[in-house]
């Protein structure tokens, strides 16, 4: 996937969001990101957790922001 799951998932809706990522909260604030990245490199086939007003869904194969 991505070499840092956390930059690319807060870059990916300060985008949505049209700010700069250091605008946004940290994303540990949502989820535990060093357990995140473990269970994403376990090959876990699903992710799902609120960040800001999103839902974002992290698989093996990629991250939605919705």
């Amino acid at each position: 996937m991505t070499e840092n799951i956390a930059t690319t998932i807060v870059e990916t809706v300060a985008a949505n969001e049209n700010v700069e990522p250091t605008d946004l909260p940290p994303l540990h604030y949502s989820i535990d990101t060093d357990a995140l990245a473990r269970v994403v490199e376990t090959g876990a086939t699903r992710v799902e957790f609120e960040y800001v007003r999103y839902t974002v869904v992290v698989s093996n194969t990629e991250i939605t922001v919705q």
